[in-house]
């Protein structure tokens, strides 16, 4: 398995399990407001290719990479760039 799907591996067992280890709500959180404003306008295969693909707005890297490998600060509003950058 690659990283991407150890992480939405991880993902997966949090939402099933609720036992979200603390140091990862604010990236969940983020994670979660993505995800649910992609699926509101398109699908949720739709989202999980946007979360998982590479992404121009975070330089070529996958935004789940991005989402729990860099600092929370900041990715909010990377997300919300990249959400609307979809959409538009």
């Amino acid at each position: 398995p690659t990283d991407i799907d150890s992480r939405v591996d991880s993902i997966a067992m949090w939402a099933t399990k609720g036992d979200v280890p603390d140091t990862q709500h604010e990236r969940l959180d983020i994670l979660y407001w993505a995800g649910v404003q992609v699926v509101e306008v398109f699908d949720d295969e739709t989202a999980r290719a946007f979360l998982v693909g590479m992404n121009p707005m975070a330089g070529d890297e996958a935004l789940v990479d991005v989402i729990a490998q860099r600092d929370p600060v900041g990715l909010h509003e990377l997300l919300e760039d990249a959400v609307e950058h979809l959409i538009e």
